[in-house]
């Protein structure tokens, strides 16, 4: 039984996540649309949501997300941040525990 704990939190961890960045992405596509267009753009022709994904966390990281001074991508980035440490810590004690059981 304890051995799912590490499994639900990375289910829950992955699923925050995702909502996240569903909320950032009407973000962006509402306040930045030119942005929003070169986020969509796809010349590798992979699935649309990872050519997505690439292209944000690139802009993120030093593109025009970087530059932008808005309060809500400042907190995503933030919270993202925290969230990640967090349940890092939440799995190790999971596995920990679970090896203690054991």
């Amino acid at each position: 039984m304890i051995m799912w704990i590490p499994v639900v939190l990375v289910s829950l961890y992955l699923w925050i996540r995702v909502h996240q960045l569903k909320l950032l992405s009407k973000h962006i596509e509402k306040h930045y649309p030119d942005e929003w267009d070169r986020l969509q753009k796809n010349p590798m022709k992979l699935s649309a949501r990872a050519a997505f994904m690439a292209n944000l966390e690139a802009s993120m990281l030093s593109g025009f997300l970087a530059t932008v001074d808005d309060p809500k991508i400042k907190d995503f980035q933030k919270n993202q941040r925290r969230i990640s440490v967090f349940f890092v810590v939440l799995i190790s004690i999971g596995f920990i525990q679970a090896l203690w059981v054991n």
